[in-house]
């Protein structure tokens, strides 16, 4: 692939940022508010989160962050520069960005790809063959396949709650009467237990490793930048995600329900990155994409102050909204948050090279070299 920056990679990246800020505002922030409404709309609104983006959105975002995990080594390696170990150290930043995002947000998901990130660092140099092979053993999801023959489908869920039992493990405290710093200090101790625990249970860690391989190989076949591959893939990878549907009252179902349900999520993550990097790279594009590009290259700012005015709204150490919005309410709102960010990002690249939690991460990963050459 050509180390250059990919515009219609950075406009992708933000409209992943989007499809997880509506995961994140129909869970109310994971606040577990229940305001229902009956509306047309919010069916409407229910319908696309359960079916286009509840546990594809993430995987989006991972085959993006591995796919720029490689871009970035390629890039240094391209200039000499063997850039693994500064990696780790960019990776142990954000795991500290990830504790401090902690403190507002419960489901954070940069302290995940900071351990995750850890695992592709030793991959880099290893064949596209062997990645090839961890990305299917990761893809094939052994533990939920041996479930599901097994008839044990709820195995994992079952053996999580025993576990928060044995250990005590407690609950998240009520979010509309407690205040920020019990909130805060449950997220950065028990939640992060949680968080983890639920990554294993879910299957999610495994959809994670495996999207994260296939970006490393995605950036290595360079097929991200090549409109031909990209169109064949996009209408395999549809085929593929029809048959996977086609199969729900079919004995395969019957046998291997999660199996499935995690393949279709991954084919569908898959389909989307292909496909709408195909039509990103269209000429016609470029005026369209501008803004996304703008905030593709501030995911990290935006991705963290969205969870900071959510969270401020909806919970009750803020405005304590989160008693009277419905979910639909919820995500109109982040769809206004998610505008006024793009209008913001559009004018801080302007000025700036990189976004302002971008630009402090990049100064802190050079500090080490930097104190090297004094």
């Amino acid at each position: 692939m050509n180390s250059s920056r990919l515009a219609h990679l950075d406009a992708l990246r933000a409209i992943a940022l989007f499809a997880v800020l509506m995961v994140h505002c129909h869970d109310y922030y994971n606040l577990f508010s229940s305001v229902h409404e009956g509306s047309w709309l919010a069916s409407l609104a229910h319908f696309s989160y359960e079916y286009f983006l509840l546990g594809k959105a993430y995987l989006l975002f991972s085959f993006l962050f591995g796919l720029s995990f490689y871009l970035q080594l390629s890039r240094a390696e391209s200039r000499g520069v063997d850039f693994r170990v500064p990696y780790i150290w960019r990776l142990i930043i954000l795991m500290v960005f990830g504790f401090l995002h902690r403190l507002f947000y419960s489901g954070d998901i940069l302290m995940i790809f900071a351990v995750m990130g850890l695992i592709l660092v030793p991959l880099y140099k290893i064949s596209t063959r062997w990645l090839w092979l961890l990305a299917t053993i990761f893809l094939l999801a052994p533990q939920a396949m041996w479930n599901d023959y097994w008839h044990q489908s709820d195995f994992l869920f079952l053996w999580y709650e025993d576990l928060c039992r044995s250990i005590h493990l407690p609950s998240m405290p009520s979010s509309l009467g407690s205040s920020w710093w019990d909130l805060a200090s449950w997220n950065i101790w028990e939640g992060l237990y949680h968080a983890f625990l639920y990554m294993i249970w879910s299957n999610r860690l495994l959809g994670v490793l495996s999207m994260l391989v296939l970006g490393i190989i995605a950036g290595r076949s360079g097929i991200m930048n090549k409109p031909r591959a990209l169109a064949g893939m996009s209408l395999a990878l549809l085929l593929l995600t029809l048959m996977i549907q086609g199969v729900c009252l079919s004995p395969l179902q019957e046998r291997f329900p999660v199996l499935l349900k995690i393949f279709y999520s991954e084919s569908y993550a898959l389909f989307f990155a292909a496909s709408l990097s195909l039509l990103l790279m269209q000429s016609w594009m470029i005026r369209v994409i501008r803004p996304l590009c703008a905030m593709g290259r501030c995911t990290l700012s935006c991705y963290i102050s969205q969870s900071i005015v959510m969270t401020y709204l909806l919970a009750g150490w803020g405005l304590g909204l989160g008693a009277t919005l419905s979910s639909l309410d919820v995500m109109t709102i982040g769809i206004l948050l998610y505008l006024a960010q793009l209008l913001a990002c559009a004018l801080w690249m302007h000025y700036f090279q990189y976004g302002p939690l971008e630009g402090l991460w990049r100064r802190l990963t050079l500090l080490p070299r930097r104190r090297s050459c004094t």
